[in-house]
């Protein structure tokens, strides 16, 4: 941040200052990272975990040095170790001496300049992280009788220091949160003890159970199996049928079968109220799923099916019936106010109630489970929880209350002995469902507060920024807290951290911070408010909750000492200073100085400020700092450490010179016969003291008659002489005859300069991937601009590998020069240049070997030796000594195996869903070669492409790679290929035949797909409303109908709106995935139209060939037609519809129309209007010739026409006229 002050210099005299303005600058520097802890390891080595800056850039800030030293140890000089980060944000650091105090701090290097170091933090090699201890309880196999009533429980005690991070894998996999199965709980004992339980629902299935404790030294983990003797579920999907002469009974294996199924029992009997041992029995083979049972025609017939694996028998399953006067079962879920939609949107930890009304004969049990979306309730039977009820009016009712923090489906389920039905409610939660945890006070200094925490475990959309609120009263409402938001930047994860500025807040001030994430939906809840006192300059304790301490230290006790400013020989202030007696680490000074006489020396922090390192005791200001000529200043300088700022020293004050000296004026040469060159100048008087005059000059000389571009070469005189009384100069340097060039001169106190770092010589090995950077640094006024020479020739940026980069402040150009190898020796020249002189500086690159390596190597065998031939590298960089070192034996290899793999490999399925895989043969087969296939588990070999593989499992990513294999082995595997398989469904949409709209009821009909691809199961109407034209930003409405229904009504009772128009679509599933959406209809829900729609009038139709064309007048009343045609024998109409027809259209034709030359065809239209329908006009015959008067029209016209109409080609019997 700058601060300015403007004023007016009239006549040279100047104006008072106006007011103070700020500004801030783009810092060049990163911020500073945020250590957030340091784990010492048993073997002397610590891991570091930190934050990295706020605006850090992951693509172009990933290089870290993490600085470190022995705080004892007499040497203060800091350790670097450089490193890449990762999106661990974590370092290892090794190498530590045992019992040891260490400080360590961190800063980013990968931008133009280092970043801001962060906070120093200290820690001890003494206090080493240990392995956690791990027991389980129990710790032996666990063998259990299957029960779907009983739970288990097992225990993991972790001792651990620090504390572990405890989870569990069932089977190798993690648990979700919120599982249905299974629940796990941590609860801490003590500081380094903790237990974790596990907790299962019921002891239906055998699971390899896997505790896992992690901390910094490493991870442990212990095991534990379950084993159930028997199946844990019962048979599924078991049905009874009732034939003539008996039953027939059929199920499905259990869903857990804990081991290898080896039988099946069927128990059935003619009275349930009998105990199962009176039951008849009959065992079957573990492989059969059906059994016919003879049996006379009784009133009631039950059975139970139960299975037998090796391990043991398993759970029986529930009584399945075939009884008289039973009920189908309904089912009904009831949520209070719930939206007119399926999808319920929620609260993330709203409280839900959901009631559960079922009706049925006999009286039905209730079950329920919560599942995340898209999983199938149906497929583990040990989810389910049965439900405590009542009766209320013949109905079973029970009430299910629960509160969820991410999207879940309530799935409530009826069952009897004659089967089973369900309902559900899906609830959406779109904001996030918990508050960012593990939130903390990082740091906490004179500079900001910086705050940390960890994103929420329920997101449930993309967090897009983070919401930080402060308040000094924690029971004050949240609305009433001040906010701060974090920032996004490139659509990349915000940050989880916020630095709140100290100096906007109030000294020894407790203050508490919460923090919510922010997706596109809103926000979510509040953290826990987290305590933190601001520090005031003295030692105080800070104690923030979740056992987060941080003691805060002095800062600097004294002001530095023995403050002076000299004004040097070339007139630059330098100020020094003594560094103060204090008992902390300074990590920089503050020198504040200022020139405006209306800001007091009490007012010293609204002057202007320089931050210099701990390291150093002086200070120029140079150019950089822009001091004024012949000004008096007034300055001041401070002490910081990593907390606070010192007290700062007492006011100097200096005045400043003249910065200039005038340039020398008509000059004259002259050049003898001895080539002494003779310049004659009027010299320069000394600004201090005009009675004198100055004594130093520079002479340079060019060979060059262009001045801009002249490569200048500073001379010195072989004597001079000055005239006191006419102020004239003489010099006389010595020219060689060659040499005639242009004279440059200037006085000493008014030249440019320039310098090249590094130089005067710059050795470097030769490396392809190594870049050549030289940086020149030229000062002048005004300020000179650079130019490079390479060899003496010019240098141009972007060509033959250089790169010139400029940079030009008030009198300073620095120009980087880099190459992007190091590969040539030679000389590089920066040339600085103004208007008024210039300079040079040169340096030597010395590239210590060929930068390119022997041309045109070729070696032949010949005998028992080999010839060897080359020619020098381009870029030799010296003399070329050759040296054989050795001689080496060469073995002949004979390869084996395939020499490439398999290319240009392509998939496609067809019709079928076979799956086509084609690819090239390989290019050196190296014997007979055949190719195997591995796509996922699929291993085959085949004689070559292309190949068909049949039968591939619907809707899953396979992975597809080749090899080549001969006699001797198989070769390299081609890269692997993903790709999705066929979803399985319906090849094709239903065809949908008619579509009528009135009283608010929408009756639609429509044809099977004529590909279902197997069974149809059920089909799917969906619908879209659309208001104010905006029809993408309506959700679709949906439906589903039984697989045997052509037919169906929709109406207010599913959400239509009275007034409103409607999209239509119409989708079919078969068992395994549903297909393809027809095109879209549209309807409308107009009621209370009072205008009669007339019969269309004028319309005249008649047959040619195959095709029926009707003629409609212009401009027409309707947009919509209905078309009826009967043969005169009967009385059954073929029903055709055309939809969009145009005013200007005149011409509707029907292709394919069914006709029969030997037959007499009558017909009548009627129109659309609203999803109603018209009158229609009177009936007239058709005719099988064309008009007169459209004799001449062609076909292509009619089928133009044709497609204009969009006419629908279904035909559908109607049995009555339309009224």
């Amino acid at each position: 941040m700058y601060r300015l002050r403007a004023t007016v210099l009239i006549n040279q005299v100047e104006s008072s200052p106006s007011k103070l303005i700020l500004v801030n600058t783009k810092q060049a520097a990163a911020k500073s990272p945020a250590i957030q802890s340091v784990n010492v390891l048993v073997n002397g080595s610590a891991i570091f975990q930190f934050i990295p800056a706020e605006d850090a850039d992951v693509v172009t800030l990933q290089n870290y040095t993490l600085e470190y030293r022995e705080v004892s140890s007499p040497d203060p000089t800091w350790t670097g170790f450089e490193f890449e980060s990762d999106s661990s944000n974590e370092v290892l650091l090794t190498g530590l001496l045992p019992n040891r105090t260490y400080e360590a701090r961190l800063f980013a290097n990968g931008n133009v300049v280092h970043g801001h170091r962060s906070r120093t933090v200290p820690f001890h090699t003494n206090n080493t992280a240990q392995l956690p201890e791990i027991s389980l309880d129990p710790e032996e196999e666990i063998v259990l009788d299957p029960d779907v009533t009983l739970p288990l429980e097992v225990n993991c005690h972790v001792v651990s220091s620090p504390p572990s991070n405890i989870h569990w894998l069932v089977d190798g996999q993690p648990i979700q949160a919120e599982h249905s199965f299974y629940t796990v709980t941590n609860s801490p004992v003590d500081d380094k003890k903790t237990t974790s339980s596990i907790h299962i629902k019921s002891r239906t299935r055998n699971d390899n159970l896997t505790c896992v404790a992690a901390n910094p030294a490493g991870q442990v983990s212990s095991s534990v199996a379950v084993r159930i003797r028997g199946p844990g579920s019962p048979p599924s999907a078991v049905t009874l049928q009732s034939e003539r002469g008996g039953y027939t009974v059929s199920w499905a294996p259990p869903t857990h079968p804990n081991g290898n199924i080896t039988k099946y029992v069927v128990y059935h009997s003619s009275n349930k109220e009998d105990p199962l041992s009176d039951w008849q029995k009959l065992v079957l083979d573990g492989t059969e799923n059906t059994v016919r049972i003879l049996s006379e025609a009784e009133d009631a017939f039950y059975v139970r099916v139960q299975a037998a694996a090796d391990s043991g028998p398993g759970v029986i399953s529930d009584i399945v019936a075939i009884e008289k006067d039973t009920v189908p079962i309904s089912v009904s879920l009831h949520y209070e106010d719930p939206p007119d939609q399926e999808h319920l949107l929620i609260e993330p930890g709203e409280k839900i109630n959901v009631r559960c009304s079922a009706r049925g004969k006999p009286r039905p049990q209730l079950l329920y489970v919560i599942v995340e979306e898209n999983d199938d309730p149906e497929a583990e039977e040990d989810v389910w929880t049965i439900l405590d009820t009542t009766i209320e009016n013949d109905n079973v009712v029970g009430d299910v209350e629960f509160t969820t923090l991410s999207s879940k489906v309530l799935h409530c389920k009826a069952k009897n002995t004659a089967g089973s039905n369900s309902s559900s409610l899906t609830f959406v939660v779109r904001k996030p469902g918990d508050a960012p945890h593990d939130v903390q006070v990082l740091s906490i200094d004179a500079r900001d507060v910086v705050i940390v925490w960890k994103a929420p475990k329920f997101p449930n959309m993309n967090i897009e920024s983070y919401e930080l609120l402060l308040n000094e009263d924690v029971s004050e409402d949240a609305e009433y807290w001040q906010k701060y938001l974090t920032t996004t930047r490139d659509n990349s994860v915000p940050m989880t951290r916020l630095s709140l500025p100290t100096e906007q807040l109030k000294p020894s001030y407790q203050y508490y911070v919460r923090v919510r994430a922010i997706n596109q939906a809103g926000a979510g809840p509040l953290s826990e408010p987290i305590e933190f006192t601001t520090p005031n300059g003295g030692e105080s304790h800070l104690c923030i909750e979740a056992s987060i301490s941080f003691k805060m230290n002095l800062g600097p006790e004294n002001p530095p000492s023995q403050v002076s400013v000299d004004i040097n020989e070339a007139n630059i202030a330098v100020m020094r200073w003594n560094k103060p007696n204090c008992t902390t680490e300074i990590l920089n000074y503050v020198i504040y100085f200022t020139r405006d006489l209306g800001i007091s020396n009490e007012d010293y922090r609204e002057w202007q400020t320089v931050e210099v390192p701990a390291t150093e005791t002086q200070f120029k200001f140079d150019h950089q700092v822009g001091l004024k000529p012949k000004t008096f200043y007034r300055v001041r300088v401070s002490a910081k450490n990593d907390v606070a700022e010192g007290p700062v020293s007492e006011t100097k004050e200096f005045e400043t010179a003249h910065s200039e000296l005038p340039i020398p004026t008509d000059i004259r040469t002259s050049v003898a016969e001895d080539n002494t060159l003779t310049i004659t100048f009027s010299a320069v008087r000394d600004p201090d003291d005009h009675s004198s005059a100055i004594q130093r000059y520079k002479i340079e000389l060019a060979q060059s008659d262009d001045v801009l571009n002249a490569n200048w070469h500073p001379v010195n005189a072989s004597s001079s002489s000055i005239d006191d009384m006419t102020s004239q100069a003489n010099f006389a340097p010595l020219l060689s005859r060659s040499n005639l060039g242009q004279v440059v001169l200037s006085s000493l106190g008014l030249r440019t300069r320039a310098e090249i770092e590094g130089g005067p010589v710059i050795e470097k090995e030769p490396n392809l991937f190594e870049t050549l950077q030289l940086v020149c640094r030229a000062e002048g006024s005004p300020v000179p601009e650079v130019t490079w020479y390479w060899n003496d020739d010019p240098i141009e940026s972007e060509k033959e590998g250089w790169t010139v980069q400029q940079e030009q402040s008030e009198r300073v150009t620095v120009s980087t020069l880099a190459r992007s190898s190091v590969r040539e020796s030679g000389l590089a020249l920066c040339v600085a240049s103004n208007e008024d002189s210039n300079a040079t500086a040169q340096v030597e690159v010395r590239v210590l070997g060929p930068g390119s390596a022997p041309r045109d190597v070729r070696a032949v065998g010949w005998r028992n030796q080999i010839n060897v031939t080359w020619q020098e590298p381009l870029i030799a960089n010296g003399a070329i000594m050759v040296r054989v070192n050795d001689i080496v034996e060469f073995a002949r290899y004979l390869v084996s195996e395939p020499g490439d793999v398999p290319t240009n490999i392509t998939w496609s399925f067809d019709e079928n869903d076979s799956l086509f895989i084609d690819w090239s043969r390989i290019q050196y087969p190296n014997g007979n070669v055949t190719y195997i296939l591995y796509l996922s588990n699929f291993v085959d070999r085949v004689a070559g492409p292309p190949v068909r593989i049949p039968q591939v499992p619907y809707n899953v990513n396979v992975t597809l790679q080749i090899s080549a294999e001969n006699e001797w082995g198989e070769g390299e595997k081609s890269d692997p290929i993903t790709f999705l398989t066929p979803h399985g469904g319906p090849r094709n949409a239903p065809s949908l035949t008619s579509l009528l709209s009135k009283d608010m009821k929408v009756t639609m009909s429509w044809l099977p797909p004529t590909q279902p691809n197997g069974e149809i199961k059920a089909g799917k109407r969906i619908w879209k409303q659309l208001k104010n034209h905006e029809a993408e930003n309506q959700p679709w409405q949906y439906v589903q109908v039984n697989a045997n229904r052509t037919n169906f009504t929709i109406d207010e009772s599913v959400g239509l709106e009275e007034d409103s128009h409607y999209k239509m679509k119409i989708s079919a599933t078969n068992e395994r995935h549903e297909g393809p959406a027809s095109e879209i209809s549209w309807f409308d829900t107009y009621i209370n139209i009072g205008e009669d729609l007339p019969a269309p009038e004028n319309v005249t139709a008649y047959l040619r060939n195959t095709s029926l064309v009707v003629h409609i007048p212009l401009k027409h009343t309707y947009q919509n037609y209905v078309i009826y045609v009967r043969p005169e024998y009967s009385e059954q109409y073929w029903k055709y519809e055309a939809i969009n027809v145009t005013d200007t259209q005149e011409t509707l034709v029907i292709q394919h129309f069914p006709l029969d030359k030997n037959d007499n065809y009558r017909m009548k239209i009627s129109g659309l209007k609203h999803g109603r329908e018209s009158r229609s006009s009177q009936e007239f015959a058709l005719t099988v010739e064309p008009e007169p008067n459209e004799t001449s029209a062609t076909t292509e016209s009619d089928a133009a026409e044709a497609n204009k109409a969009n006419a629908a080609e279904k035909r559908r019997i109607v049995k009555e006229p339309p009224l």
